[in-house]
């Protein structure tokens, strides 16, 4: 009974570590949390978030969404359809849609190969 309750406690820290793990959600950006659904990437000096419409993806849409930058700092954003466009690139930003939190971080492999912390 003791090994059965020890391997039931591995598995369910298996499975939290296994969900937090980064995941790319475009060329520049990965990100952690929820991000089913979530693609972003950047385009003309601005951060652009998309959003999938597929059955499988239980979100409202249009999604209530709150962005904040690396400061915690609200970020403005344009809607464009299915997208929402950013000011300016962030290379850190979070993003909530209808409650679920979602980190983006800019990717270092990204072709861009952007070295300072944000474009204004």
């Amino acid at each position: 009974m003791k090994n059965i309750c020890v391997l039931i406690i591995i598995l369910q820290c298996m499975y939290g570590c296994a969900n937090n793990l980064s995941k790319n959600v475009g060329k520049d950006y990965i990100a952690e949390g929820n991000t089913n659904g979530i693609e972003a990437y950047i385009y003309a000096h601005h951060t652009v978030i998309g959003f999938e419409k597929e059955p499988s993806i239980v979100i409202v849409f249009p999604p209530i969404i709150s962005i904040t930058d690396d400061n915690d700092k609200t970020v403005i954003y344009e809607r464009v359809g299915r997208f929402y466009r950013l000011p300016r690139t962030l290379l850190y930003f979070k993003i909530r849609v209808n409650g679920k939190l979602t980190i983006f971080t800019y990717n270092p492999q990204s072709s861009l190969n952007l070295a300072y912390k944000s474009i204004y």
